[in-house]
């Protein structure tokens, strides 16, 4: 769990010094086909991240022991 929130931390600073938005997005898997990522929204980098996968890894112990 540490472990991905100090890559999550280290993210988040690289992408505001490149002028990139960082959102946490709940997606439905089943309705989309894609997980989350870079894209572009009006002409605007944006990272999506899917809330609901990280912690649904975060509640299955996952990420223990990786820090």
């Amino acid at each position: 769990m540490m472990h991905d929130e100090i890559i999550l931390s280290y993210l988040e600073e690289l992408a505001e010094k490149l002028e990139i938005l960082v959102r946490d997005e709940n997606i439905n898997i089943e309705e989309s086909s894609s997980p989350g990522g870079l894209c572009r929204v009006e002409g605007k980098h944006v990272i999506i991240l899917n809330s609901k996968s990280y912690s649904e890894r975060k509640n299955s112990g996952y990420d223990q022991g990786a820090a």
